[in-house]
């Protein structure tokens, strides 16, 4: 029952459910939220994650009603919870969770996290509530920030460039907001505290947390399209060579490097200012491990690059290991697609590294699929990279690689389905 998946519309706002989380909220194609999900941390901060038994969805054409009931279990962690969801055609979307330990355990926190996309919403303004109902004006910031983006706050409201207001308030617990970048996740998230307060979960204390988010779109642009398997047209994917040239950084196979976090050397920067080389290892799933949220956090590289270079200067960027292991190895996690989808996130990740202007990349990867693809792309050392101009929420990406007279076109497809797409290349590379 976890693995159930359904679009569904509030209104302007359009977003997937999967594993009981409402991911990708988007209006005219526009992400607004990354993520939302109720979390129960073990006292190793581990997320075990939920069983379902019991999911329903009620679905109209602008409207939705999610019903769920879930267990979350590892060790002596018992919770059950039981959940609603609603979406209505106003835009106004409240996720209303009822938990009860079913035993007394260490937790350092049980409650909502918003994600908030990074590739959206850097550098954009948001003003925060707080238990006073006083205000304060701050923005998402555009560099990795080593500590808090925001301290308690009841409520959180910003306004895209496209007209978009997007409030999300809690009721019964404030939220703080922390820059996920430092641990290899493009977001920032809002979380909120353990409700009991103490460390623990008291078993059969239930507890009620709600959580509302209200999306106002000022313009009446055409709502997002969503095709269904088969109707959709070729996805268009278009090459044109920008003014600023990146290049495939060296690419190595097999590391012995110990893992070394972003947020080690973002907090720890008089350690490394006068250093002529840097490292640090990439792993996407630090927190949540599904195919989403590894391919989705291969461009928090580009921001993690320059923010090492706002304190480094000019030293050398080597990330090593770049790894698909978690740092919490889990039997909740599950990556579909095997062989296929480590080569898919290699490639992914290959594009953005080269990107960030990284000089050295080691993979510690064991796929097959994944070893030849990266022995391909490694023989394209210096090759000058073009990536494609298409949107996040595409199912595909792609990019070229221009090297010794030779123009190699590389797409990515991020989905285990068959994907059509429709190239348009620049003209010097026809023929």
């Amino acid at each position: 029952m976890n693995g159930r998946e359904e679009i569904l519309r509030a209104g302007p706002v359009c977003l997937k459910i999967a594993d009981g989380e409402l991911r990708y909220l988007r209006v005219g194609g526009k992400e607004v939220i990354r993520r939302v999900y109720h979390a129960v941390r073990d006292k190793g901060w581990d997320t075990p994650m939920p069983v379902f038994k019991r999911m329903e969805i009620d679905k109209g054409s602008d409207h939705f009603e999610i019903r769920m009931e879930a267990s979350c279990r590892r060790d002596d962690l018992v919770f059950d919870w039981k959940g609603t969801i609603t979406g209505s055609s106003d835009g106004i979307i409240t996720f209303q969770v009822d938990g009860e330990p079913g035993s007394s355990f260490e937790t350092p926190r049980i409650g909502f996290c918003v994600l908030y996309g990074s590739d959206s919403l850097s550098g954009q303004c948001l003003s925060l509530t707080h238990e006073d109902e006083s205000t304060t004006e701050d923005r998402f910031p555009l560099l990795v920030k080593p500590t808090l983006v925001a301290d308690y706050h009841e409520s959180l409201t910003y306004c895209t460039e496209d007209g978009i207001g997007v409030t999300v308030a809690t009721e019964n617990g404030q939220m703080r907001m922390e820059d996920q970048r430092n641990f290899g996740d493009s977001s920032y998230k809002s979380f909120t505290d353990n409700p009991y307060g103490d460390g623990k979960a008291n078993q059969g204390v239930c507890v009620r947390q709600k959580l509302t988010i209200s999306v106002q779109q000022e313009s009446t642009r055409a709502r997002e399209p969503v095709n269904t398997v088969g109707d959709a047209a070729p996805i268009p994917v278009q090459f044109e060579r920008g003014d600023v040239e990146v290049v495939v950084p060296m690419i190595e196979v097999g590391t012995a490097t110990p893992f070394v976090s972003f947020a080690t050397l973002n907090r720890g920067r008089d350690e490394y200012r006068s250093l002529d080389k840097v490292v640090f290892g990439v792993t996407s799933g630090a927190h949540l491990y599904d195919n989403d949220t590894y391919l989705e956090n291969a461009t928090v590289v580009v921001p993690e690059v320059a923010t090492l270079r706002s304190f480094t200067g000019q030293a050398k960027v080597r990330v090593d290991p770049v790894t698909m292991d978690a740092p919490y190895p889990s039997p909740d996690m599950k990556l579909e697609g095997g062989g296929r989808f480590a080569a898919v996130w290699c490639a992914r990740m290959v594009k953005f590294l080269a990107i960030a202007g990284v000089d050295e990349m080691a993979f510690d990867v064991g796929e097959p699929e994944a070893l030849s693809l990266l022995g391909k792309l490694a023989a394209c050392t210096g090759g000058v990279v073009v990536p494609a101009d298409i949107g996040p929420h595409e199912p595909v990406d792609a990019f070229a690689i221009v090297c010794d007279d030779k123009i190699e076109l590389w797409i990515i497809n991020k989905t285990l389905d068959e994907q059509r797409v429709a190239l348009a290349v620049p003209k010097e590379w026809k023929g």
